[in-house]
């Protein structure tokens, strides 16, 4: 019994029994019990110490608790500047009635979730944070891994300022040689030979497909 209250408290332990009566068979599972114990839990904090991404938990009023060495370099804040402050204090005030509503989903269904929204680091630079968060009712906390998505939304935007480029870029000429081929079918611009219209038939259809292949 005093060894589970030493174990509680995160003392060492007493020394292990010496016999094999039942008391120390039992004292023997239980310091096994703890070594195992404290060796994930140990293990644990190295991965959390380590990891790149931030990870954090909050309380109830949304302020920092624990946050691992990674806030350094995410938002250039130390976890001992970080810690007591609210989250609102990198969360930038036009995003807050936003976050707000997203964590409070979060804590409604109790399953954990996602969302999105900028952060301010120390040199005032907004960066685009995806948080993967799980609210524990026992705790009143918030625990989140913060991801760094900005490289990841300047992409997809590339992404998508490429495709818009492109689309236009060959949309508009093929339109001008399509409407320019309709004419010449209807004759606008002059009678053509049957051999004519016909390879001008052809080409509109090839015009009709490439503009549905960009579409």
């Amino acid at each position: 019994l005093e060894n589970a209250r030493l174990f509680k408290d995160d003392k060492p332990l007493h020394q292990p029994l010496i016999g094999n009566d039942e008391i120390g068979v039992l004292d023997k599972a239980f310091h096994e019990m703890a070594a195992a114990i404290t060796e994930a839990a140990l293990r644990e904090r190295a991965i959390i110490r380590n990891a790149k991404e931030v990870i954090c938990s909050l309380d109830e009023e949304l302020r920092f608790i624990r946050v691992n060495p990674a806030c350094q370099s995410v938002w250039g804040y130390s976890a001992e500047e970080l810690s007591g402050k609210s989250l609102f204090f990198i969360v930038p005030e036009s995003q807050k009635a936003t976050t707000q509503e997203d964590i409070a989903s979060l804590k409604k269904n109790q399953e954990g979730g996602s969302f999105e929204c900028k952060a301010r680091k120390r040199s005032d630079e907004l960066i685009d944070m995806l948080w993967s968060a799980t609210w524990s009712e026992s705790d009143k906390s918030l625990f989140c891994v913060c991801h760094d998505v900005s490289e990841q939304k300047k992409i997809e935007q590339l992404k998508r300022d490429f495709v818009a480029m492109i689309s236009h870029d060959l949309r508009t000429p093929l339109a001008s040689i399509k409407m320019m081929m309709e004419m010449l079918d209807r004759g606008m611009l002059g009678e053509l030979p049957p051999k004519a219209q016909k390879a001008i038939g052809r080409e509109t259809k090839n015009c009709d497909y490439l503009i549905a292949l960009i579409n």
